[in-house]
């Protein structure tokens, strides 16, 4: 067998192995807002050029077990069947317009109503002011979106908990025709299915490029007006 002694391991040789996917035939609840240039990488199965360290992916696995700690809470609270498996019952395929569109609801009440469970890093201040301020993520409130989109129904919520379990949210959604309302943060659902339609027939389909420079991500700080910014 391996005799090889670990006395000292350099760390940074560590790694892991990333699950594989196969070609990608549909767009993900979890792609709301995602840049255009992403997306179409992701529809082209071109990989990450800059795929996590091993060390980068732990914070993964915490907030999943969080998460799936979140879920066994609402079930032994009653509030979700204790049945409840989101591969099965919360599985997501269906289709707006000419785009395919999957998910994997977290939770579904018994009243056939979805909620959107996540966690945050108890370090991340900012994050967590802006639940206490009742202005949840965008993206997270577009996921639920297209959650609530696909049940059909009008009403939706949003469970969110610190990973040390000291901060905790929860947050009603509501629909009023295309707009998705969370607590304060608003999503318009319609205008970002319009998005993925167009990316999907202007450049995934023709496999023509988006402008990977869609969204600018450092501003010039000699271009701010200082005096607009609160």
């Amino acid at each position: 067998g391996d005799k090889k002694l670990y006395a000292t391991l350099d760390l940074e040789t560590l790694t892991y192995k990333d699950e594989e996917h196969g070609q990608r035939t549909a767009f993900y609840a979890s792609d709301i807002l995602k840049p255009a240039w992403e997306l179409y990488q992701s529809f082209m199965g071109v990989p990450r050029s800059n795929p996590m360290k091993w060390y980068e992916k732990l914070k993964f696995g915490a907030g999943n077990g969080v998460e799936s700690a979140m879920l066994q809470v609402l079930k032994d609270s009653g509030v979700v069947a204790e049945d409840y498996n989101q591969h099965e019952q919360g599985k997501v395929n269906f289709k707006s317009g000419e785009i395919e569109i999957h998910g994997r609801i977290d939770a579904i009440t018994k009243q056939g109503l979805p909620i959107e469970i996540k966690s945050v890093n108890n370090k991340n201040a900012w994050d967590i002011k802006a639940y206490e301020d009742n202005y949840p993520r965008e993206n997270y409130v577009g996921q639920l979106s297209v959650y609530m989109d696909s049940l059909g129904v009008d009403t939706g919520y949003l469970f969110v908990a610190s990973v040390d379990g000291l901060n905790r949210f929860w947050i009603e959604c509501k629909r009023s025709g295309d707009i998705f309302t969370c607590g304060k943060t608003k999503f318009d659902l319609a205008k970002e299915y319009k998005r993925w339609s167009t990316l999907y027939s202007s450049n995934i389909l023709p496999k023509i490029s988006p402008d990977p420079l869609e969204y600018v991500y450092k501003y010039p700080i000699d271009t701010i007006d200082w005096d607009k910014i609160s």
